[in-house]
């Protein structure tokens, strides 16, 4: 299965690589024959000014063609992310922050303004972005045969062209629009997650904890782990049950999950197996069954432990210190590193989790002394 996955992804790039270099020696020759009749070179510094201003005027038009379906299908404004500035309200008034994660250059996230339903509408929200790319390329292509084929217009044909076919085209190392419509649309539980992820982070740009968002949005079983989104989902869910005191179903949920592990993509796989060391020491106490569980771990999960500044993992890591050096120094280099993250986070839902963790791990490493774990 893992391997067909690969081979499919591997498939995508090789699809748009061949597109692309099909595209690109074809305008070469174009531009070098007698049928150019407009002077266009794609290699002339006016082409490559005017492809840099439909860079920008291309991401523009994506992001608003999500933004028009989104509301034409009943979706609600969230936030607009532009060249790593993301522009949303908080306590009704625009504001802007930076953007940390390496992601899309563009983005329009919205939330569903309708109660969930396993009917409810994804594809035009989705797609809007690949059909706005799509409408100004032939809007271009048109000029171009009625007038002149100028340097904007040719390059705003083959930008708009870009973007289509690297939205359109499912893949699922691009977290794409078509891999999300693909992923979304093989069922319920993948609808409930993608509902779930939107209206989560839609309260968290509000300033929403986890105990202020209603129960009924975790309400998630362990099936579909092995959809990417679903993981996601369970993820958040897990969080919302620990920062709001029921631990007892936090217990279940993280070791039913981890029973599944083998079922999961990797990384989140690695993630519910971190999560389940941690649960086992600051909810449970159980040391004995932790230090057994962190000696399965293979070497990438043990020394993304050791080296990963994830605040998960440096949870983790604080454990495995209790458990064997007991060096206070890492630890208290640990605990003032996850202090920071608390005070500069602006999501107050992800400071509130991480706040119950570090108050647990406080506990249990004042409990703890050296402990021949074997660690």
């Amino acid at each position: 299965m893992k391997r067909n996955k690969r081979l499919y992804s591997a498939s995508v790039w090789v699809v748009i690589i061949l597109v692309a270099a099909v595209v690109g020696v074809s305008l070469g020759v174009w531009s070098s024959s007698e049928a150019n009749t407009s002077g266009f070179n794609i290699i002339s510094w006016s082409a490559l000014l005017f492809m840099l201003l439909w860079l920008v005027l291309a991401t523009f038009l994506h992001e608003l063609g999500h933004l028009l379906m989104g509301y034409a299908t009943g979706y609600k404004f969230v936030f607009f992310k532009l060249f790593g500035v993301i522009f949303y309200k908080h306590g009704g008034k625009w504001t802007t922050m930076r953007d940390k994660a390496n992601g899309a250059i563009g983005q329009c996230l919205m939330q569903p303004d309708f109660p969930y339903g396993d009917k409810m509408p994804y594809v035009l929200y989705n797609i809007g972005g690949v059909l706005m790319n799509i409408v100004c390329a032939a809007i271009l292509v048109a000029f171009v045969f009625i007038y002149s084929a100028n340097d904007f217009a040719v390059t705003g044909i083959i930008v708009n062209g870009i973007f289509f076919l690297i939205n359109a085209i499912p893949a699922r190392s691009l977290q794409n629009d078509g891999y999300n419509v693909l992923e979304i649309s093989r069922g319920a539980v993948c609808k409930k997650a993608y509902y779930t992820e939107l209206k989560t982070t839609a309260a968290m740009l509000e300033g929403k904890t986890f105990s202020d968002m209603a129960e009924e949005m975790f309400d998630f079983d362990t099936d579909g782990v092995k959809y990417p989104a679903v993981c996601s989902a369970l993820y958040i869910s897990y969080c919302y049950l620990v920062s709001s005191g029921k631990q007892e179903r936090a217990d279940g949920m993280i070791e039913a999950l981890y029973a599944k592990k083998d079922d999961m993509p990797l990384s989140h796989a690695n993630t519910f197996s971190v999560e389940y060391f941690n649960n086992l020491m600051l909810f449970r106490d159980d040391r004995v069954k932790a230090a057994e569980l962190y000696n399965s771990f293979d070497m990438t999960i043990k020394n993304a432990i050791q080296r990963t500044p994830v605040p998960f993992t440096v949870i983790a890591r604080m454990m495995v210190n209790a458990l064997s050096a007991h060096d206070d120094r890492r630890y208290t280099a640990d605990r003032i590193l996850l202090e920071k993250i608390i005070d500069y986070s602006r999501n107050a839902a992800e400071a509130e989790y991480l706040g119950v963790l570090l108050r647990k791990a406080g506990q249990r490493w004042a409990e703890s002394a050296q402990d021949p774990f074997g660690l």
